[in-house]
């Protein structure tokens, strides 16, 4: 009887621990969730980001050995230690290393989350499928405020929309115009893809994405909203496709009809694209280019000389602006502007972190494509929606935000580890039987 009893006890505590297991698996894929849903709210992701660092160091001092027993958790992990020290030995010599270092701290805390994410898909089946649901719900909520400001005049935070104000962009319930489309645009796939194959539900909502997207006046949105609804739409039928580019075009005139931000842009473009005609020498081409890009030549071209006068580590990570007037041509726009960024994914690693930074995320994405086209086809339908918005992002002819930002680095680590989640379900899953 006696043995019976402590079995019995043992088998009780070993339940108990395994419930604990699943509500702190719980609570990180929703704190993980927050760094997308709290985008809109005062501080965006930072209070999600630290609480689940919180918790990550909890998991880590209790299931340390657990922790790191799959390769999703020692290889993503890894990689983004390895991003951590890069940034850290670029900033040797840096004129301003204070926000780069915090970088590198900022990245070492995403790589201990990475492990405590992939210990969370051993307790809850399916973890990337309900990291999925979280961006639908925050996906769907920023879609119909974002509508509502539109037709009403005010969103749901109270946030007015005045025409008047920042050339007529629509916001949403951010202060500034990029965030809003392009969360948008690179979440669409993830949010989408379940009703992929049911063209009369999700054209509607690509329809009033891409009308939300217009009317913020960021034609770098609207590219990456291109490219991301691309792989949800490759296999419609053709009157559905017709229908869409009919619509694409149709949507960019009226808003160049009510948008002052569009009217503005395609004056710029048309004024450039005749200065390029017109063009007798090397500045007169460059002006055109800058008339069309929005003075994004201008940008990318220093950054692309920073990178070029410090080709292993560049000139520190988060030092582009601080840097920028030795390297600006006199008569250069920014120089009285703030250049805070490249405003290009791969030229801006270039200027800051040299070869070795782009070295690091043609590794990233090296190993993902592979893994990928090695994966069997049902785990290749469960990463699809997270690679298509990573691919999205990664395209290198468009202008982008950089990768080392305050509220675009979650994203982007979101959507990387939702992929390798979906991608080794089974491998993760197996580990934790």
């Amino acid at each position: 009887m006696v043995r019976v009893s402590i079995v019995r006890r043992l088998n009780e505590a070993a339940i108990g621990r395994a419930k604990a297991h699943k509500w702190l698996a719980a609570l990180a894929l929703f704190l993980a969730t927050g760094l997308i849903w709290a985008q809109p709210l005062p501080g965006g992701p930072r209070v999600p980001f630290f609480l689940l660092l919180g918790l990550s160091c909890g998991v880590a001092a209790w299931q340390r050995r657990r922790l790191w027993a799959t390769p999703v958790a020692r290889w993503g992990a890894g990689g983004l230690f390895a991003l951590a020290v890069i940034i850290t030995l670029s900033l040797v010599g840096a004129p301003q290393p204070g926000s780069g270092f915090g970088y590198a701290i900022l990245v070492t805390g995403f790589a201990l989350a990475t492990a405590t994410l992939a210990w969370v898909a051993q307790q809850i089946r399916g973890a990337a499928r309900w990291l999925q649901v979280g961006v639908q719900v925050a996906f769907g909520f920023l879609l119909i405020d974002a509508l509502w400001q539109f037709l009403l005049g005010v969103d749901l935070f109270g946030v007015l929309y005045r025409p008047d104000h920042f050339e007529g962009r629509l916001l949403g319930p951010f202060a500034d115009s990029l965030k809003l489309p392009v969360l948008l645009a690179v979440l669409f796939p993830v949010a989408v893809w379940p009703w992929r194959v049911r063209p009369a539900l999700t054209l509607p909502l690509l329809l009033a994405t891409g009308w939300v997207v217009l009317l913020s006046g960021a034609r770098s949105a609207l590219v990456l909203l291109t490219l991301a609804a691309l792989p949800v739409v490759w296999l419609w039928p053709r009157r559905f496709l017709v229908g869409l580019l009919a619509a694409l075009v149709v949507g960019i005139g009226a808003a160049i009809a009510l948008s002052p931000a569009w009217q503005s842009r395609a004056a710029n473009t048309l004024q450039g694209v005749a200065a390029l005609f017109q063009a007798h020498d090397a500045a007169q081409i460059e002006a055109g280019l800058n008339a069309i890009l929005t003075q994004r030549w201008e940008l990318w071209r220093n950054a692309f000389r920073m990178g070029a006068a410090h080709p292993f580590l560049g000139v520190g990570a988060k030092q582009f602006r601080a840097v920028y007037p030795d390297y600006a041509n006199t008569e250069d726009l920014f120089r009285t502007a703030d250049p805070y960024h490249a405003h290009h994914l791969y030229l801006a690693l270039w200027a800051e972190l040299g070869a070795s930074g782009l070295l690091w995320v043609l590794a990233m994405a090296g190993a993902a494509a592979v893994a990928y086209r090695r994966a069997p086809p049902e785990a290749k339908a469960r990463a699809a929606p997270w690679g298509a918005a990573l691919a999205a992002y990664a395209f290198p002819l468009q202008s982008q935000p950089v990768l080392l930002n305050i509220w675009w680095f979650p994203v982007v680590w979101f959507c990387w580890v939702g992929f390798w989640l979906a991608l080794r379900e089974e491998a993760l899953t197996t580990s934790a039987a």
